[in-house]
């Protein structure tokens, strides 16, 4: 936690406001909390209008797993949020983790990094091994013998915020690909559309999973590299799209 406040807020990396960033813990993991809280004492802001806690749904790994598993490494998880409103300030004064979550849920905080700390390994049994679906009785958690911390920061989420931007759509990598798409299109679907990479119309939703499809092919079959899809696990798929 103490790396991820220096690289979100440090002048020497991203340099971001502390003033527009928010943390989720999982609602038992009382040492992320106060971690958080100590960073966020000495910056001047108030904890309690920053970190929250949710449950096991959202801020474990894997998700639901401290209740129902399945058997294996898991452990809490805590998330990274940045104030992605230019028009809007952040939040001040007394703010809770209900407001919290109706703003997340609104597109004002977009979540940019996570660290998910593996701690434990969760032991059960299938409740009918006939029936793996009905899930796992749960039969405790061990300490593992070497713990870990699985972090994950999204680049795309990242160029976002450091431009300003307020979609994951709405940045350099995706521009080149709307704009295609406007030129193919007819007026009329262009003219519905909108803004691509932040409308609310279908025509602009369609567009975005044409883009990220587009993308995602365009790095599968190798990128700037030009390699053919193989015929292996990521090739056949490929070819069928």
């Amino acid at each position: 936690i103490a790396f991820s406040w220096e690289f979100l807020t440090s002048s020497e990396w991203l340099g971001l406001d502390p003033k527009r960033l928010s943390f989720t813990v999982f609602e038992e993991d009382d040492e992320s909390l106060g971690h958080w809280a100590s960073h966020l004492q000495a910056a001047g802001i108030d904890p309690a209008a920053r970190v929250f806690r949710l449950g096991e749904d959202t801020n474990y790994w894997p998700a639901g797993a401290f209740s129902s598993g399945p058997p294996g490494p898991c452990g809490p998880n805590t998330e990274m949020f940045y104030w992605v409103l230019d028009s809007e300030p952040p939040p001040a004064g007394p703010y809770t983790r209900d407001d919290w979550k109706r703003d997340e849920a609104d597109g004002k905080w977009l979540e940019v990094w996570n660290d998910v700390f593996i701690q434990y390994e969760w032991k059960g049994l299938l409740r009918d091994p006939s029936r793996p679906d009905k899930g796992y009785e749960k039969q405790g958690m061990d300490d593992l013998p070497f713990q870990s911390v699985d972090t994950g920061m999204g680049l795309e989420r990242t160029v976002t915020v450091l431009n300003g931007k307020r979609s994951v759509y709405d940045n350099d990598l995706f521009e080149p690909l709307f704009r295609v798409l406007s030129a193919v299109v007819s007026p009329d679907v262009r003219e519905r559309a909108g803004d691509w990479a932040t409308g609310h119309s279908e025509e602009a939703k369609a567009g975005r999973v044409i883009a990220d499809h587009i993308r995602s092919a365009f790095d599968s079959a190798g990128g700037a590299e030009g390699r053919p899809g193989a015929r292996n696990r990521r090739g056949v798929p490929l070819e069928a799209v």
